[in-house]
This record gives C-alpha cells, structure tokens and sequence, in this order.
C-alpha cells in the first residue's frame, strides 16, 4: 500500500495555461444583470441580484436604494433623493467599495456555479473537468515533489516535462500514451470504444525546489483532464492479497405503488478495503503519518499490478484504520478508504 500526499494547490502557481475560459472575468465597474455569469479568481458565478445602477442626477432615489458612484456603493439616506451626489452624508451612506463587492464576498447577490476551465484539473474534484479540444497545455509550479498522478482524462497521450526554473534545464521527461481498453476484437469493432482513463501516475519524479511541470495532452475533439495531484510518495507497508473494491452509488432507484421503478443515474465514489503488513520498526512512522492524513484528499494505490489500476488506486479519505500488533516484527494495519467524487 502506498500513498501520495497532495501537495495544496493555489491559483498562482499556473504559470500558463492554453485553456479557455467561457466566460470573461468580473471587473468592479461593470453593472451586471440577473443571469450574468462571470469568472472569479478560481470560480465561475452567476449573478442572482443586479449590481446596482450608476448615481444620475436625473433620478428620484427612495429610501435605501443602492446606487454606484466613483468606486464605492452608497445608500440612500431618505426618499426625494433627487441629484444629490455622493458622499452627501445628509442623504447618502457608504455600504462598501466596489472591490468589496465580489461574487466571494456577496453569496446573496452571486452563486458559485463550478470551478473556472482553467482551474477544475486543479480544484479537488474528479469529475470537474478542464476541456479543450485536442490538445492541452499548461505549466505549473510545485514545489519539491516525487510522484504526479492525473485522474479522469480522456487524453490519448500524456507528455510530463520538468524544468529546474521556467527556462531552466530539462532536469524529467516522460510520456505515456494511454491504450484502448478492449478485451477482444469483437469490442474493438462493434462496441464504443472508451478512451477515458481512471489515472496516469508518474512516480520517478526527482524532487526539485524551483520544479516547474509543463503537462501536455493530446486526444480529439472534447478532450478532458479531472484532476492533477503532485505530491509525496510514501510506503505503508504491503498489502495482503484479497483487498475489497468497490464503489458507493449515489443514483436513486424508486418503486412506487404500482411496482414502476424509474432510476436517476448519479456519481459514485470508489472505496478500497484491505489489510496492510506493516514491519514494527516503520510501525511509529506509519502511524504518525496516518494522523496527519487524517480529513485530507489523498491518492491511495493497493497495488502496482497494472491490471488492477482501476481496482487499486483511489483519491479520497480514510474512514477508518487500526493497527493489530500480530507477531513480532509485524503489525496487521485494517484500512477503510472511500474516494471523492
């Protein structure tokens, strides 16, 4: 059993990036309408309440009526509010600043709909994607990190190149092009062919403090990537064969009075159940390394057999785990694991 401890993303360490966003950024000074949507720093929103309209000396404002005037927001004071310009403290009050008024700031006026393009490969969630037809490029900063793994991607090929610093030298390179999963001929003929892939990991990265990743994917038309996590790789211990895979379904099945069962297909969660021999003299490290994961996204792998990829790798959570200190060099460590969606 090993794991990957993420390390924790922030926006600004996307140096480039050739993906598009579909929508354009929200500036302070822009009056939107209901419905407008707009990107925020790692967010996409809609804006539920109109921003308020520009001060006009031609307006008759009521009581408590918002108005935009310079870069701040004031309130009227009384009704008969007729041209008289803010900051008049006898008719107006200062709410806030236009800058203050962002879609984070104001959860009444603006709802968080998902993850920018450009971020979603980055924002801990699976099954938000970041989209681009055909090819995909983007460079990113990590810091000291051995082991990369990308969940999600319909991509048929996955180039990695590592640079000591933006320009620097090439210091890891690798590709990977990603098969066709069929079992026979008669699938590669007649039945769709998938080409996405549940996770791609690299995990002979040497550990760089200036690491700048340059990811490049290439597929067709509505290729995706789900999620990208850098990080440390640590060894738990071996796992026992006969570890549980499985999945939590979150669809609905319903049967009414009459016996009709209509479905409503949702996501699902992969979840790993096994036993790890841990040798006693790692057992301290082990442990504290377990404490310290505890409520925190992490890439779990029960096996190296490629052909249990889809059955052993996991990014998710413990739910639980105990440690049984069985013979004399050996504990039997009891693990529960339940991915994210």
């Amino acid at each position: 059993m090993k794991i990957i401890k993420p390390t924790v993303n922030t926006l600004g360490m996307i140096v480039s990036t050739d993906a598009v966003e579909l929508y354009s950024a929200w500036v302070e000074t822009t009056y939107y309408t209901v419905g407008t949507r707009v990107t925020y720093l790692t967010g996409v929103y809609e804006c539920m309440v109109a921003s308020p309209p520009l001060w006009s000396s031609t307006v008759t404002y009521a009581k408590d009526a918002l108005v935009r005037y310079g870069t701040n927001i004031y309130r009227s004071l009384m009704a008969g509010n007729l041209n008289k310009i803010p900051p008049n403290i006898n008719w107006w009050v200062l709410v806030s600043t236009l800058a203050d008024y962002t879609p984070a700031n104001y959860p009444l006026l603006w709802t968080k709909l998902s993850s920018t393009n450009k971020w979603a490969m980055f924002d801990g969630e699976i099954n938000s994607t970041t989209k681009k037809d055909f090819n995909l490029t983007v460079t990113f900063t990590t810091g000291i990190i051995n082991s990369l793994v990308i969940l999600n991607t319909n991509a048929t090929k996955i180039k990695i190149t590592i640079r000591d610093g933006l320009a620097g030298l090439i210091v890891y390179e690798s590709q990977q092009a990603l098969d066709i999963s069929v079992l026979n001929w008669y699938e590669y003929f007649f039945n769709p062919i998938d080409n996405s892939k549940d996770s791609v990991i690299f995990r002979d990265i040497l550990p760089y403090a200036n690491a700048h990743v340059t990811l490049e994917f290439t597929g067709g038309a509505g290729l995706y990537v789900g999620e990208v996590i850098f990080g440390t790789l640590y060894s738990l211990g071996f796992t026992q064969q006969g570890f549980k895979s499985g999945i939590l379904d979150y669809s609905r099945k319903e049967t009414d009075a009459f016996g009709n069962t209509t479905f409503v297909k949702r996501a699902y969660s992969k979840t790993i159940q096994a036993d790890v021999f841990v040798e006693n003299y790692q057992l301290n490290q082990v442990q504290r390394l377990m404490y310290d994961i505890r409520a925190t996204p992490t890439v779990w792998i029960a096996s190296d057999d490629p052909y249990l990829e889809e059955a052993s790798v996991v990014y998710g959570f413990y739910k639980d785990f105990s440690s049984t200190i069985a013979y004399p060099t050996v504990t039997m460590m009891s693990l529960e694991v339940e991915g994210l969606i």
